[in-house]
């Protein structure tokens, strides 16, 4: 008897991430297909077989599903990224699988089109306008007001985030938006072809929230607590779950449920970001797909013992969650970022950070001899490294962090020759 098979629309990319999602299809008794740009070599053994395809193409991402299909009909479709959200759609759609709607796939994916579909709800979103024009910008200044935040309406992963405080500022940061998205490949620009949104500057501890929506029903696994940089919001330090009051949790637990059910979302995983102000929980922005930055990968289950990418296949094949077992632990990365550009060595202090108790694994995110660049004229490569730790409580994870953040730092040759 043929094994059922499960559809991977892309791999995020990330090796420890990538295998952690195929193998929980392989433990779960999938076999797995993959629609995607290419096969990497730390996933060619746990794929059965491969389908080259531009994913950004939705004609050829449905074509190489209904080849796969033609072969067995896969028990379920799934993506791990943003750019294969809405392709996921389509092909449930095509399929007859379980998947977001094409619709919901949309808001999902398009800042815009998501912040309308909620601004009915009474406190939940600032002020927002999409710009695509640069005649667009005065009006949407005047809409929005300052301080505010100019960045691309697709984009993923925090990238080309400006924080504008008055007029010349903005049209600065129009001009440097416009010009990067005009070369950046489609899963930043979207279908909009460069669409940015202006939106009001919400101040507030930022957290995100992950879970999956199986028949309409939403199942949070926790509450993430977030750092980021200033300035261009990179974020460099997640900690699960969150150390806030449950209290203040349960009101992020409320808005995210609220957001996930209005936006339509379903058979799907979710990784809603957002703010806690005074008047409450306010939307950041939410994904139809698990959590990167080792959250989904790593940190729920390292703090909880949930089998998070699991749940991500049972939801895509039809199947609620499992929500045991849950352990009390903490756990949660940080990324150690280059502080200046140029060729990066390595990491000084490595071998301190590998003898701390608490440090569970430490990842090298860019290649050693690559040349770095620095936001705003790149947003993958300041984060050289992530260090993953766990333990019994929230401060003496963030301490472990914090003390691996201070003895192990990336060395990097500037262009000058210095270091």
């Amino acid at each position: 008897m043929t094994e059922p098979a499960i559809l991977f629309v892309n791999l995020r990319g990330v090796p420890s991430e990538d295998r952690s999602a195929l193998i929980a299809a392989r433990r779960l008794g999938y076999q797995v297909d993959l629609i995607g740009p290419s096969l990497p070599a730390h996933a060619a053994g746990l794929v059965r077989e491969f389908r080259l395809a531009d994913t950004d193409d939705p004609e050829q991402g449905l074509r190489a599903a209904r080849a796969l299909a033609e072969r067995a009909s896969p028990a379920g479709v799934v993506t791990w990224g943003d750019r294969g959200v809405e392709l996921v759609a389509l092909i449930g759609q095509e399929l007859g699988l379980r998947a977001l709607s094409p619709a919901a796939g949309r808001r999902a994916r398009h800042k815009v089109a998501m912040k309308q579909a909620v601004a009915h709800l009474p406190g939940i979103v600032g002020s927002h306008v999409g710009v695509v024009e640069r005649s667009d910008l005065a009006p949407a200044l005047r809409q929005v007001g300052f301080p505010a935040v100019l960045k691309p309406a697709a984009a993923a992963g925090s990238a080309g985030i400006f924080e504008v405080r008055d007029r010349d500022q903005a049209e600065a940061a129009f001009d440097r938006l416009a010009g990067w998205l005009q070369g950046a490949p489609r899963p930043f620009r979207g279908d909009g072809q460069g669409e940015l949104i202006l939106e009001e500057l919400i101040e507030g501890p930022e957290f995100s929230l992950e879970g999956w929506v199986h028949e309409g029903g939403v199942t949070i696994a926790g509450v993430t607590d977030k750092w980021t940089t200033d300035g261009f919001h990179l974020e460099y330090q997640h900690v699960h779950p969150s150390g806030r009051l449950d209290s203040e949790q349960s009101v992020l637990r409320k808005g995210a449920e609220l957001v996930v059910r209005t936006l339509g979302l379903d058979h799907c995983a979710f990784h809603l970001e957002c703010k806690l102000t005074p008047r409450g929980f306010r939307l950041i922005e939410v994904a139809g797909r698990t959590g990167g930055d080792y959250i989904g990968s790593h940190l729920v289950p390292l703090s909880t013992g949930l089998d998070f990418h699991g749940n991500c296949i049972r939801v895509a094949c039809g199947f609620p969650p499992r929500m045991e077992p849950v352990d009390s632990l903490c756990a949660g990365v940080r990324f150690l970022l280059a502080r200046n550009e140029g060729i990066f060595l390595g990491l000084d202090g490595l071998a301190e950070v590998l003898q701390m108790g608490d440090v569970e694994q430490v990842f090298i995110e860019v290649p050693v001899g690559s040349a770095l660049r620095l936001p705003p004229d790149d947003y993958d490569l300041q984060r050289v490294a992530a260090v993953v730790a766990r333990g019994p409580e929230h401060s003496a994870v963030i301490e472990t962090l914090d003390r691996a953040a201070r003895c192990c730092a990336p060395r990097v040759e500037r262009w000058d020759g210095h270091r």
